[in-house]
């Protein structure tokens, strides 16, 4: 399987005849655990926000917000926003409903005759995101409120994916695996509670790095003359910008650290040609978690 692809999920409709349930839901790993996703960032966000006071929040709510970031709102995009690998390409049989055929305005709209964007919302997406609501109205309203947003913006990154907008889809991928779970984990780590200046200056200028850094990262298709350079500088305004973030605070050794942690990477994408190469994700991880550690605990 792809390197860039965290979580995979798929949703196939059975025949009534067919032992099991009519729906199943299946999710997957796929990759390295060692790349930026939704849960390393929202973790990221836990550690910038709460630091010493981690050990006081509860539990269970981080716990749900780790697995809704990682999980429902990896799978939510991997499953609508690659048009080419929809897994509802591959269901050949339908439910034997009356009054629906295939041919018919409803059994277009739902697949069954050659499956297409409606069929992967309707009977792919749907599913997930209910779930993934669940799951947020267990940890506070906020998420549900940021969950909505990660479903419209994975509608919008698969019409941007029809239309042929590769850039779009790449800003919307950071927004949807960087700054939405970053807020997230700093919701939840900051128990609602909007830190007073400058800490919240410090964490904007960090989330605004790590967006950078995954707009960088993203798993577009093999880049056009030029791309590779605008990706270059992409990851390093974003590397740069939390280097700056950390020595702006005060925390000059862990400016240092996170500097020379980016170096690895920057060097890597230089000498990238295509898309971005896997080992640029355990140094790229490194620098998020370093910095996110270092403003929450106020080391170095």
């Amino acid at each position: 399987m792809s390197t860039h692809q965290p979580l995979r999920a798929v949703s196939t409709a059975r025949h009534p005849s067919d032992s099991g349930p009519l729906v199943s839901l299946r999710l997957w790993l796929a990759g390295s655990p060692w790349r930026p996703s939704g849960g390393w960032l929202t973790l990221a966000g836990l550690l910038a926000a709460a630091g010493p006071q981690l050990d006081q929040r509860p539990w269970l709510a981080m716990a749900l917000a780790l697995a809704l970031a990682e999980a429902f709102w990896g799978a939510l995009w991997w499953q609508l926003v690659p048009a080419q690998d929809w897994p509802l390409h591959s269901a050949a049989r339908r439910p034997a409903l009356p009054y629906i055929q295939p041919s018919s305005p409803a059994g277009r709209l739902l697949g069954w005759q050659e499956p297409g964007a409606a069929a992967a919302i309707t009977r792919a997406g749907a599913p997930l995101a209910g779930l993934a609501l669940l799951l947020a109205l267990a940890i506070s309203p906020l998420a549900v409120v940021l969950t909505g947003a990660v479903i419209l913006l994975a509608l919008l990154g698969m019409a941007a994916r029809q239309a042929g907008l590769t850039s779009l889809v790449g800003w919307l991928y950071a927004l949807v695996f960087a700054a939405l779970p970053m807020a997230l984990g700093v919701a939840v780590g900051l128990a609602g509670q909007w830190p007073p200046a400058p800490q919240s200056g410090w964490l904007l200028a960090l989330a605004l790095g790590y967006t950078l850094l995954a707009r960088a990262l993203a798993p577009d298709a093999q880049p056009p003359s030029g791309r590779g350079l605008a990706r270059l500088l992409m990851a390093a305004a974003g590397l740069g910008l939390v280097t700056v973030t950390l020595l702006g605070s005060g925390l000059l050794l862990a400016g240092g650290v996170v500097g020379l942690l980016a170096a690895a990477p920057l060097l890597i994408l230089a000498r990238a040609d295509g898309p971005p190469p896997a080992a640029v994700q355990p140094w790229a991880l490194a620098a998020i978690l370093v910095s996110a550690a270092a403003l929450g605990f106020g080391i170095g």
